[in-house]
């Protein structure tokens, strides 16, 4: 089954007054992007997820949810330190390197 667009209008119809700024979409992604340098700035202490609610809104107008601001912390977090797998990762090696110096003293 094949489908045709056979006309195209290049109107928006929907009155700008009726969307809310609270349903504009950005993803997780985009929003971490955004606050990425600030969280990085704060030098082990963590920002907030109602921070970053609090900074989208005073930057951009646009109210987001928590749990958007909480997948966006997470990802910063994740750029910034890796991955929780990534990190499991390293644990054989540094069991290792733990073992040799308990040896060695």
């Amino acid at each position: 089954m094949n489908f045709q667009v056979r006309s195209f209008v290049n109107e928006h119809t929907c009155p700008l007054e009726e969307i809310h700024p609270r349903l504009r979409q950005a993803s997780a992604v985009i929003i971490g992007e955004v606050v990425a340098p600030r969280l990085q700035q704060h030098d082990g202490c963590l920002m907030r997820p109602k921070d970053i609610i609090a900074d989208i809104k005073t930057m951009y107008g646009i109210q987001i949810l928590y749990n958007k601001a909480h997948q966006a912390m997470h990802y910063v977090l994740s750029l910034t330190y890796g991955t929780h797998e990534e990190s499991f990762q390293l644990l054989p090696s540094f069991g290792y390197v733990l073992e040799r110096t308990i040896t060695d003293l």
